[in-house]
């Protein structure tokens, strides 16, 4: 692997951690990732098989986006956007309803991680002008709540759609790489504020780490 291939892959599994510091249940915290992360008690957990699907559909979005930013600048972005189809053996014709639905659970992704970071931005300013009830908390939470929820939804629907769309071969093949391969490159950390931190509204932050 050259020097520039090992700076992009860096560059992926930055940009992968972000994204999932920046999923659901993160955004309803009130301090950065990094700095919850330096200053909390950290326990590793299993991660689920739709939570394994979302990160590598996730994954290949991203492979493909920068592909893209490559050829944009003249560069070879091919072996970005076929790395895991390459890890696969499936062709571009099989691999297509994966890049598709990576595409559009990255989308759905976005749009429910918008809407949190706006419930928290309106839950914070809120309380810096009027402080916050007891209501508020408990409304806002459940909101949060409800986004995550949906989150799962878009998950599993997605994974059904995909399955729906490859062969059976296909779909098994997919499921026994991201089982038995991806999974051993992502992990998730539930993470506990610790004493006087302040409230933190909705579940405990989560982040999680990819490395190609």
């Amino acid at each position: 692997m050259s020097i520039q291939t090992f700076k992009t892959f860096k560059k992926v599994a930055l940009v992968l951690g972000f994204l999932s510091a920046m999923s659901l249940p993160c955004a309803t915290g009130q301090v950065p990732p990094a700095q919850i992360a330096g200053r909390a008690a950290l326990n590793a957990k299993p991660v689920s098989l739709p939570h394994l699907y979302w990160h590598f559909l996730i994954y290949q979005h991203h492979l493909d986006q920068l592909a893209i930013e490559h050829e944009k600048k003249g560069k070879d972005g091919s072996w970005l956007r076929s790395y895991l189809q390459t890890k696969l053996s499936m062709t571009s014709e099989e691999f297509q309803p994966i890049r598709e639905s990576a595409d559009r659970l990255d989308s759905a992704i976005t749009a429910l991680n918008a809407k949190a970071k706006a419930d928290v931005s309106a839950l914070n300013a809120s309380r810096s002008t009027e402080g916050v009830s007891s209501w508020n908390a408990h409304h806002y939470r459940h909101k949060l709540k409800k986004l995550t929820a949906q989150r799962e939804a878009a998950i599993n629907k997605e994974i059904d759609t995909l399955n729906a769309a490859l062969s059976p071969e296909a779909a098994q093949k997919l499921q026994n790489y991201i089982q038995n391969t991806f999974s051993k490159n992502v992990s998730i950390v539930h993470v506990t504020p610790g004493q006087g931190q302040g409230r933190t509204f909705g579940p405990a932050a989560t982040t999680s780490k990819v490395q190609p």
